[in-house]
This record gives C-alpha cells, structure tokens and sequence, in this order.
C-alpha cells in the first residue's frame, strides 16, 4: 500500500500500486522513529519539508484510558521526494478504474511513502522498543506492543504510550535506586489506570497499596511524585 501527501495542501492519498485516491476523512499523519539504540535519541524527525524521507505513522485508532495508539508506519519511496503522481479528481464510483484522462485525473508533487517493511526484519520485531511519533518540539513517546502485516501489504503497528498524560508527574528514573525501578513502574502504571478508569477513592487506594520497597520511596518524592 501506498501513501502520499500533496506537497502544498497537505492532502492524504493512497492507493494499492500508487497513491492516487484521496482519503476521505483525513487521517493524522505524523513522522515517526523508532530507538534502536541510544543515539538514536538525538536523531529525532524534524519535519515533512526538511527532511521527507523519514518514516511516517498514520494514525487509525487511540484510546486515552489505555493509552493504546494503532496505526500503520510507511517508508520512503524511493530517492525523489516530492514525486510526481497522476490522482484522480474526484474518486467516485463513476471514475473509479477509469483510464487516465484529463477530465478525471490531474497530476500533482507530493511526498510518496510506501508500507515500512524494514520494521518487519528488526531483531525481535522490535517488541518493547521505544517509538517516536512527532517531530521537532512536539514528540510522544510509545512502547511497541505488537506488529501485524496486513492483507494490503501495510505495517500496523500496536503502541502503549509511555506518557502518564498529565495525571502524575514524570518519574526521574535516574533517582530511584537500583533494583526498585521496576516496583516503582508497576504502582505508577496502577495508579494511572486507575485514575482514567475508576473512581478517585481507587486512585487513592492504589497509591496507599502500592507495593514498593522503603528504597523506592524516597526516589519517588525525589522525582515529584507524593508518597505517603
């Protein structure tokens, strides 16, 4: 599968062999990055227009109480980005299979990308590996929980984000002593669920139950967050 964006408006095509239909309604498409190492952090997407071969998300689904995002990652096609591509007009059943004609199609520059099958051969089908979506000021940062290869030949991709968006401060990993970060992310990931899923006395009961050892504490305060 194909995905395109018109290179002055912005407009999202696809299409099986060429991104030639424009989607109706526009989907959010955002570019994306995946760390496989630390240095990777400092190579973040810094926009369509500077630097169009990076790869792209389209988003298809998100839920805020999971926090869970779906969406299908494309790569760059080819080496000329923006490309020339014959689209049609208007994409109704009366034109649709119709050759090439004036009347029915037109030509336009857009940014061409296709499904992102190098994301298919990362070691460990990259499972647990962080994954940026954004570019420049504006990035969130995932978790890649599951990849699938649709029948049209996409990348979907299944990503938790790591964001507690805005419910609790962000934890300080680098102050919680050794061997308790994983306590630590376990009650904080509780807690959070909690509090986009239940009543506000379970958010309270979830941070006073919270299993961590006297370590983790201090580190937890350290990093903003109350810990009774």
């Amino acid at each position: 599968m194909h995905l395109g964006v018109e290179k002055h408006t912005g407009t999202i095509f696809d299409g099986m062999n060429n991104p030639d239909m424009p989607v109706r309604p526009q989907p959010p498409v955002s570019q994306c990055h995946l760390i496989l190492a630390e240095a990777d952090w400092t190579k973040m997407p810094e926009g369509l227009h500077q630097n169009p071969h990076r790869w792209v998300f389209r988003e298809d689904s998100f839920d805020p109480v999971t926090r869970i995002r779906r969406g299908r990652v494309y790569q760059s096609y080819g080496n000329a980005q923006p490309d020339s591509v014959v689209v049609y007009r208007d994409p109704s059943d009366a034109v649709l299979g119709r050759e090439v004609h004036p009347t029915s199609h037109t030509r336009v520059q857009m940014f061409r990308y296709v499904a992102a099958t190098a994301l298919l051969v990362v070691p460990n089908k990259a499972y647990g590996m962080p994954f940026v979506v954004g570019s420049g000021q504006g990035v969130s940062i995932y978790t890649i929980v599951q990849i699938e290869s649709l029948l049209t030949g996409d990348v979907m991709v299944t990503l938790k984000q790591r964001s507690a968006l805005g419910v609790i401060p962000e934890l300080n990993e680098a102050a919680v002593v050794e061997g308790s970060l994983k306590a630590v992310r376990l009650a904080i990931e509780r807690a959070v669920n909690s509090a986009l899923r239940e009543t506000a006395v379970s958010v309270v009961d979830q941070c006073r139950n919270a299993d961590l050892p006297p370590p983790a504490v201090p580190a937890m305060r350290k990093s903003g967050l109350k810990v009774t």
